[in-house]
């Protein structure tokens, strides 16, 4: 997804900026028929006549909107993990990332507006799949890879590193996903981790013998 007339001046930038987090609101709380154009004009300033020129119409705006939610979710903020590497810093490092930022408010809200309008735009759904967890899957299997001590095959350790951020998932997103205002504890969420790490190092290091 790209936006279709991305903004050359610094101006122009911010103008986006704004239209995408008054839309990005609008959008979650009103759902993609429920928003109008005028609603996201008056709470974000400018006029019909930018909002197409710089997105093309409502469904650019939308596709521009789940863009950069993305991206915010789930950009590598940082890529090294902390010292000494092993397979289980490695885990811990981009499982804690993984599972605090998939249940983050803007997250849910993400999710439920990929979900409930899947039928208006199912290439969004398959772009948010790639950007966002598979993109996810990729980077934990590159970081393994480069541990000394962990000898499987990359296709392999990408099935495992996908199952490894979906396990941490398990009894936590779908709450949060279905249960308002339900917040998981920090101590679960480290127990959640912490289990999910030792079985999967376990099974990294019992197949890399």
């Amino acid at each position: 997804m790209n936006t279709p007339f991305p903004a050359k001046t610094p101006k122009g930038q911010r103008r986006n900026k704004a239209l995408i987090s008054a839309a990005s609101e609008i959008f979650i709380q009103h759902g993609f028929e429920g928003t109008t154009l005028d609603m996201i004009i008056e709470r974000a300033g400018g006029s019909r006549s930018t909002l197409y020129k710089n997105f093309g119409d409502k469904e650019g705006l939308f596709a521009a909107v789940i863009e950069t939610m993305i991206d915010d979710i789930f950009s590598d903020y940082e890529t090294t993990p902390p010292a000494p590497q092993t397979i289980e810093s490695v885990l811990s490092f981009y499982g804690a990332r993984f599972l605090l930022n998939v249940i983050k408010p803007q997250s849910i809200g993400l999710y439920r507006l990929i979900l409930g309008e899947y039928n208006r735009f199912p290439e969004i759904s398959q772009a948010f799949f790639e950007q966002g967890p598979v993109r996810s899957y990729r980077l934990l299997t590159e970081k393994l890879l480069e541990l000394p001590e962990v000898k499987v095959n990359e296709k392999i350790l990408l099935s495992i590193s996908s199952r490894f951020l979906e396990m941490l998932k398990a009894d936590v997103f779908i709450t949060t996903f279905c249960v308002a205002d339900f917040q998981p504890s920090d101590e679960f969420i480290t127990q959640q981790i912490s289990l999910s790490v030792d079985i999967i190092a376990s099974y990294i290091r019992r197949i890399s013998r």
